[in-house]
């Protein structure tokens, strides 16, 4: 038993890492990733650095996800998406086909066992890359049928992967409702609405 006098433990992580803007807990693995301004840590449960990476100027973190391996990070920045892998003893920067001109990633997932990860933009296109390669391996939009230009169509998000990796889980979401959308990755398919 605890006693309850006993005073918290206090680990000063700013002043080696930057001030923490997010963080995120793997309970599997028992890591945190933390992003900074700029900068992208992961770190034990008693606060050990394992890892801190130094973003490109400017660059945005769309996501991240403890994989079996490592963690996946994926940024954006001037130069395209990247995708980070992240371990102990390495780091592997892989950039990935860029998006159609005038899109912006906004959500992403990683298949569970980290060799894909899934993305949606800005609209209603879902993309997937390879994280070994950075080839686009699927591009499939979805056609709301809406030819009123004064009408907002909903926008996708990726909400992740079923456990198999053969199904790829995302949302659309427009100003009054939700729907979820299945896609088979093994097809290329939508299989599945639930509205």
């Amino acid at each position: 038993m605890t006693d309850p006098n006993t005073q918290p433990t206090i680990l000063e992580l700013s002043a080696s890492i930057g001030v923490i803007e997010e963080i995120y807990f793997d309970i599997e693995h028992s890591e945190f990733f933390a992003m900074c301004l700029e900068k992208v840590a992961v770190l034990s449960i008693s606060g050990e650095l394992i890892k801190v990476l130094q973003l490109p100027e400017f660059s945005k973190v769309i996501g991240q996800q403890r994989t079996p391996d490592d963690w996946q990070c994926l940024c954006h920045d001037d130069s395209g998406l990247i995708n980070y892998t992240i371990s102990a003893d390495q780091t592997l920067e892989v950039k990935l086909i860029d998006l159609p001109l005038g899109e912006s990633a906004k959500t992403a997932a990683w298949s569970p066992c980290g060799q894909y990860v899934a993305v949606c933009s800005e609209g209603t296109t879902l993309y997937v890359w390879n994280t070994n390669t950075g080839q686009l391996v699927m591009q499939k939009s979805i056609n709301w049928g809406n030819e009123d230009s004064f009408i907002i169509p909903p926008t996708l998000s990726v909400t992740g992967w079923s456990k198999t990796g053969n199904e790829i889980i995302t949302t659309a979401g427009a100003m009054v409702s939700n729907n979820v959308l299945i896609w088979d990755f093994q097809t290329k398919q939508l299989i599945t609405v639930i509205n």
